[in-house]
């Protein structure tokens, strides 16, 4: 006896009738179903009755009998052997999200796949995941779905693919692969550049003798390659004598100095337009 998609074909003999007419068989099953074939054939013959209606992954064996006309009936014969009907299996389903890389400078996200659904319709069956394509791993039996978080960098994509594998006397069969949405970790913002300023070495000049005295140092972070003018600045008002040019990147003293009770700061000018000011600092208050 064997079975497929919901039934099970029966192959037995057909029994003689001893003088009558085999008008039927009649089955029954472990189950406790029975039902009944008429004009089953010539007493003597192997014939194979299918009987459908049944759920795959389920067991069953049956036993026959043959019935005449008169409605006289033989002994049940011994139970078949048991099988298990099962039919195609069904496509798993697949989904993906992610998040981070939205604030600036941000250099890794998070993207998460999961999958569910599918059937083995009838036989054990497993799920299988590509990540990127970077091979099928096993990930646990139908229909327990599940899912995964990776973390990657940011500015990047990432695919997924999920099958079901099962195997039917030795040989592989699959239902999918399915994918999910593709997820894309986008570029996070760039970190805005942004000038230090602090004191440096302590100076002494004819218009600066008091001990609050001394050079403004610059820290520039996040600038673009290239050079940059700054001025240095009292009041809103630039007291440098100009001309003072810097890289990116730069952590040095300038040749300003300030001692002054006053509102100091950098401004640096950008080539495309534009500037960025320093912190602020009172040279008599913060530097004594």
């Amino acid at each position: 006896m064997n079975g497929y998609d919901g039934t099970i074909h029966v192959t037995f003999t057909l029994p003689q009738p001893h003088g009558a007419s085999l008008t039927r068989v009649d089955y029954q099953l472990n189950t406790g179903g029975s039902g009944s074939w008429s004009s089953p054939g010539t007493p003597g013959q192997q014939v194979t009755e299918s009987i459908g209606g049944l759920s795959n992954g389920s067991s069953y064996g049956a036993a026959v009998r043959g019935c005449n006309e008169a409605g006289q009936c033989g002994a049940w014969s011994p139970s078949s052997n048991s099988v298990t009907p099962f039919g195609p299996m069904s496509n798993p389903s697949a989904s993906g999200s992610h998040s981070g890389c939205t604030s600036q400078g941000a250099t890794t996200g998070s993207v998460s796949f999961s999958w569910s659904g599918g059937s083995g319709n009838g036989r054990t069956a497993t799920y299988e995941t590509n990540l990127d394509g970077g091979g099928w791993s096993a990930q646990g039996q139908v229909p327990n779905g599940s899912s995964i978080t990776r973390t990657f960098n940011c500015n990047t994509t990432h695919n997924f693919q999920v099958r079901i594998v099962r195997s039917i006397d030795g040989q592989t069969q699959l239902a999918g692969p399915v994918s999910a949405p593709s997820q894309t970790l986008p570029a996070a913002p760039p970190i805005p550049p942004s000038v230090d300023l602090s004191k440096g070495a302590s100076v002494r000049q004819p218009d600066c003798t008091s001990v609050y005295c001394h050079y403004l140092h610059i820290a520039m972070n996040n600038f673009p390659s290239g050079t940059y003018r700054v001025d240095c600045m009292e009041n809103g008002s630039q007291f440098d004598t100009g001309g003072i040019t810097v890289s990116a990147g730069a952590n040095k003293d300038l040749p300003c100095y300030n001692g002054q009770n006053a509102d100091v700061f950098l401004r640096v000018f950008k080539p495309g337009g534009g500037f960025v000011d320093s912190n602020h600092v009172n040279p008599f208050r913060d530097w004594g």
